[in-house]
């Protein structure tokens, strides 16, 4: 559970650091994609952020759940930039901007997948915290 959480926090950071490039990046090139970036699909990479932090400190499922949906909803924020980039910006820096939107996607799978596994991780301890016998005991009485 602690290794789950750790690699959650960090991930959480990186995403963060991934999301202020893309967004410095985005709004250098086109004010208008910045913000389009910014609220597609409706604010999902700022309250991926901030209900992120809350799940992190309260641990409570439902807003892990949220969270990691919120993260998928931000792939597409990933595709977008993408897209904008390689349609506004010469070739010079296509190689960068395509690996820079894949280490975004992949911090934002791996965010999910961590988030997904904390949120059964969190509800298999509430779910044997009702078992008051040992394992051992309650298979074999």
């Amino acid at each position: 559970a602690a290794r789950t959480l750790v690699s959650l926090t960090c991930l959480l950071a990186f995403d963060l650091m991934v999301f202020s490039l893309v967004f410095w990046i985005l709004f250098k090139t086109s004010a208008a994609a910045g913000l389009v970036w910014f609220l597609l699909p409706p604010l999902a990479q700022p309250l991926a952020l901030i209900i992120g932090l809350l799940f992190l400190i309260t641990e409570d499922p439902d807003l892990g759940r949220l969270f990691a949906n919120l993260e998928l909803f931000g792939m597409w924020n990933a595709i977008f930039a993408l897209l904008v980039l390689l349609f506004s910006i010469l070739l010079d820096s296509f190689l960068f901007d395509i690996v820079a939107m894949a280490v975004a996607i992949c911090v934002k799978a791996m965010l999910f997948m961590s988030a997904a596994a904390h949120v059964a991780q969190i509800e298999a301890s509430k779910d044997l915290s009702f078992i008051s016998a040992p394992q051992g005991d309650f298979v074999a009485g």
